[in-house]
């Protein structure tokens, strides 16, 4: 009898609660939990990995940040890295996935305007940092883009950097397959994306950094670093090469010299003797090719590098810094060929006589603009240049950093002869007066004050230019 009572006061009580508008079950508490930690004292860059769920085979992104940027600017590289184009709702979501009331969202401005009872305490997107939600290796954080297709994204911390790799703005370093377009109702698999994405496993690296670039640009009386330079950090990873670039790449950005015109002009004897005797009619060649021998002799007069020449009858084969300075002029489009002569360029007249002229010209050139050995090279032996401390540039270092990157002279290694052969050594080598070149301590390439202020202006202004 007492259970039928129980029973019947039970009942009674959950028809009050539907009448007074209670409801038949205890109502859930509005209140989510707050998961987050206090955010790092100094920022460090995190490698994130980004993978879609569900995607077969995986479509992910592996991207490098700030630690202080905000889960709002997380979602502008998300937005950018998988070529969306912010058309939807979404947010972020500690715990579990955003929908789970376990877990603790972080809203986008348009879920934060309409909010649900139970987000009433969830903090907008913009107002949190990735470092309040990962920090430590394996921290996951959820994203959920476009609650129709639910594209739902699991952020993973792979790594705390713990030099700044001079980073001014996200980057992309690895990933997998091209992304699904915007729209397409959640298709994940290569089956079902095969017929509406033309190369399914292929993504533009190149493409999307310069977009990031563009999305993250820092003010423009900021000189800033290039994205190779980074790049090129971050792939030595943990070696013991990657605390040298990632102090370099802080020096390039905190020095202060300027430098002067004059310092400049002073300095480019050698260049400037080409290209004043390429004005006069053109430097007479040889059958072979080469400077005449008496062209020689006064190039060695002029070219800071040349100590002592073999003898008014020399060849320019045989005065190998006379010979490399003249190649890399022609490389860097000052001078060129014509029949029997070596004659300027349209560049070369106008920087002929002109300080202020070759010096840009020399900027915007000396960074070749093809992808691959010779370009990583010259930024390395660059960046080396302008933060030496010793007035030489160690052509042993950089062979092994490009070897960690995975460079080959044929079977073996890259030693410091391939650095040493490449353009911007001979120009760089050569911005002197010949009395700077004997001031360098220790082993290794001599570089003037000058030469290491140009290769800073080199690496902050330059402006890729196009190839003869």
């Amino acid at each position: 009898m007492a259970n039928h009572e129980d029973a019947r006061a039970e009942l009674h009580r959950k028809f009050e609660g539907i009448v007074l508008g209670g409801g038949l079950w205890p109502a859930r508490p509005n209140a989510r939990p707050d998961l987050r930690q206090p955010p790092r004292k100094e920022p460090k860059v995190y490698e994130l990995r980004m993978d879609i769920r569900g995607s077969q085979p995986p479509i992910w992104r592996g991207v490098v940040a700030w630690s202080d940027m905000s889960l709002a600017d997380l979602h502008h590289v998300i937005q950018v890295i998988f070529d969306w184009s912010n058309a939807h709702r979404w947010r972020f979501s500690l715990g579990r996935d955003p929908f789970d009331r376990s877990s603790q969202v972080f809203l986008c401005p348009e879920d934060a305007e309409d909010r649900e009872p139970s987000e009433a305490d969830s903090p907008e997107a913009h107002d949190v940092r990735i470092d309040e939600v990962l920090q430590f290796r394996g921290d996951v954080l959820h994203y959920v883009y476009d609650y129709a297709d639910s594209w739902d994204i699991r952020i993973m911390l792979l790594q705390v950097r713990q030099e700044s790799l001079g980073l001014e703005h996200p980057l992309i370093i690895t990933g997998g397959r091209a992304a699904p377009p915007e729209d397409c109702g959640g298709l994940r698999t290569a089956e079902e994306l095969a017929g509406i994405v033309p190369k399914p496993e292929f993504f533009d690296s190149t493409r999307l950094n310069e977009e990031l670039v563009a999305a993250f640009q820092p003010p423009l009386d900021m000189l800033g670093v290039p994205i190779r330079l980074v790049e090129l950090g971050i792939m030595l990873g943990t070696s013991d090469e990657a605390p040298d670039h990632g102090q370099r790449i802080s020096r390039l950005i905190q020095d202060p010299r300027v430098m002067e015109l004059w310092e400049f002009e002073s300095s480019i004897a050698g260049i400037s003797w080409f290209l004043d005797r390429a004005a006069e009619g053109g430097i007479p060649l040889t059958a072979s090719g080469y400077i005449k021998p008496d062209e020689v002799v006064a190039a060695c007069q002029a070219v800071p590098r040349v100590r002592k020449h073999r003898g008014k009858h020399n060849r320019e084969v045989n005065e190998p810094e006379v010979l490399r300075l003249r190649e890399a002029l022609q490389r860097v489009g000052l001078l060129r060929k014509v029949g029997s002569r070596l004659v300027l360029t349209g560049a070369g007249r106008a920087a002929q006589g002109d300080a202020e002229s070759l010096r840009r010209h020399l900027i915007e050139r000396v960074i070749p603009v093809s992808e691959g050995f010779e370009q990583d090279a010259t930024m390395l032996f660059l960046l080396h240049a302008a933060t030496t401390r010793w007035g030489t540039v160690d052509g042993h270092r950089i062979a092994r950093v490009l070897s960690k990157m995975g460079y080959r002279a044929g079977d073996r290694e890259v030693w410091a002869k391939e650095v040493y052969s490449i353009p911007v050594v001979r120009l760089l080598g050569n911005v002197a007066e010949a009395t700077q070149l004997r001031s360098g301590l220790g082993d290794g390439f001599p570089v003037s004050q000058t030469a290491s202020m140009l290769a800073r202006e080199i690496l902050l202004q330059s402006g890729f230019g196009p190839e003869d």
